[in-house]
C-alpha cells in the first residue's frame, strides 16, 4: 500500500496562482492519496448498494482504485492541479470515461477533502490517545515502584513539606487522565463524516450518508450540509493537543528539576541524555528538554487555529483547513513517546538527595 509520498513539483513554469496556492493544495492531496482513494472506494460501494450505479461500473472502479492504492506512481507524477481531476483522468484512460465518471455522483470537493482530512487526523489522533494510555501506565508503575520514597515538595522553589514519589507522580497521572477525557470528547467531534454534504445543500441523489460514514469508520455523518467542511473540529483538536502537550511539559519540567546536578533527586539512563562538546562531566537530559520545547510551541496552537479562522465566512472556500494540525499531532505524539521513555528510565535516589533533608526542618499550620 502507498503511504507517505515525497512530492516534487516543477514550479518554474507555473503562474503565481499555481505556485503560491494550488501547488500547496495538490501537494497536500497527493500526500494523502491513500485516504483519498479510501473515500472513493467507500463512495462507490455505497452508490452500488443504493442502485445508483451498475455492478459492472462499480467493480471496474473498485478494481482500479485498489490498483492505484497499491501503486500510485501515475497519480503522484501527474502534472494536474486537482487530484479529483487527475484520478478521474487516469481512471477514464483505464476503464473508460463513462465508468470513471460515477465518482462525481452525489459529492463534491467541498465534502471530499474534509473527509480525507478527518480520516488522516483521526488515525494520528488515535495514536496520541494510545500513547497517553502508555504514559498513564508508566506513571502508575513509577508511582507504585517508588511509592514510599521520600521527596521534598516545594513552593516558590523552596522546601515546603516532605512527600513521596508515589504521591507526587499520581498528581501527574490524574492530570493526564483529565486530558485523556478531553481527547475523548474531541475525538467524538472529529469522528463525524462530511461525505455527501456536497457543495452546500446536499444532493438530490438518493445516497446513504450513514452507510459511507460506517464504511469509513465514522460514528455518524455530519447532520447539517453547510457544516460539512467547517474546521471547528480542527480548532478544538488543536486545543486538546495543546492541553496534552502542556501537561507533558509540566511533567518534564519536574523531572528536569529532579535531575539537576544541584538537586539530584533522581538519575536518568544515558540513553535519554547527551554529553557536552566541552564539559566532559556533563550529562544533559535531552528528553525533558525536547518535551518542554514542544510544550512551549503548543501554547500558540489554539491561537493560531483561531486566527486562521477569524475572518472566515460561510462562503469562503480555501480558509477551511488548519494547515499545521497534522504537524501538531505529530509533535504531541513525539512528546508522549518521549514521556513514556522518560518515565521508564528515571530512577529516584532512595537516599541522599531524595531523602528528605530533615536538618533543614519544616513546619505547617496544617499539622
Amino acid at each position: 500500500m502507498l503511504h507517505k509520498v515525497q512530492i516534487s513539483l516543477n514550479l518554474e513554469q507555473e503562474s503565481p496562482l499555481q505556485k503560491y496556492l494550488l501547488s500547496h493544495q495538490i501537494r497536500w492531496e497527493k500526500e494523502h492519496l491513500v485516504e483519498w482513494l479510501t473515500v472513493d472506494m467507500a463512495h462507490v460501494v455505497m452508490l452500488h448498494a443504493k442502485g445508483i450505479v451498475s455492478k459492472n461500473d462499480a467493480a471496474k472502479n473498485l478494481k482500479t482504485l485498489v490498483a492505484l492504492r497499491q501503486d500510485g506512481t501515475d497519480v503522484v507524477n501527474h502534472k494536474g492541479l486537482l487530484l479529483i481531476g487527475i484520478i478521474e483522468e487516469i481512471m477514464a484512460n483505464r476503464i473508460g470515461a463513462s465508468a470513471a465518471g460515477i465518482l462525481r455522483i452525489g459529492r463534491s470537493q467541498l465534502d471530499h477533502i474534509p473527509t480525507v482530512a478527518r480520516l488522516s487526523a483521526r488515525h494520528k489522533f488515535l495514536e496520541v490517545m494510545a500513547n497517553m494510555i502508555d504514559v498513564e501506565e508508566a506513571l502508575l508503575s513509577f508511582a507504585k515502584k517508588y511509592q514510599d520514597v521520600l521527596v521534598p515538595y516545594h513552593t516558590h522553589g523552596q522546601y515546603s513539606q516532605p512527600g513521596t514519589v508515589g504521591h507526587f507522580m499520581l498528581a501527574h497521572l490524574f492530570r493526564i487522565g483529565q486530558d485523556f477525557k478531553l481527547c475523548q470528547h474531541m475525538f467524538a467531534e472529529l469522528n463525524k463524516c462530511p461525505l455527501g454534504s456536497t457543495g452546500r445543500c446536499g444532493t438530490p441523489w438518493g445516497i446513504d450518508r450513514f452507510m459511507t460514514a460506517e464504511l469509513l469508520g465514522f460514528d455518524e455523518p455530519i447532520r447539517h450540509s453547510i457544516l460539512g467542511r467547517e474546521p471547528d473540529w480542527a480548532m478544538n483538536t488543536a486545543a486538546a493537543l495543546a492541553r496534552v502537550t502542556t501537561s507533558l511539559g509540566q511533567l518534564a519540567t519536574d523531572i528536569h528539576f529532579w535531575l539537576s546536578s544541584d538537586i539530584r533527586y533522581a538519575d536518568i539512563n544515558r540513553s535519554h541524555c547527551s554529553g557536552s562538546s566541552i564539559f566532559a562531566h556533563k550529562k544533559n537530559p535531552q528528553t525533558t528538554d525536547k518535551i518542554r520545547i514542544y510544550a512551549g510551541e503548543a501554547a500558540h496552537w489554539y491561537g493560531i487555529a483561531l486566527s486562521t479562522c477569524r475572518g472566515m465566512g460561510t462562503g469562503d472556500h480555501f480558509i477551511r483547513q488548519i494547515p499545521e494540525l497534522e504537524t501538531w499531532i505529530d509533535k504531541t505524539n513525539q512528546a508522549t513517546l518521549s514521556a513514556i521513555g522518560q518515565e521508564r528510565k528515571v530512577r529516584p535516589y532512595a537516599s541522599g538527595g531524595l531523602r528528605y533533608r530533615g536538618e533543614i526542618g519544616h513546619s505547617s499550620r496544617a499539622e
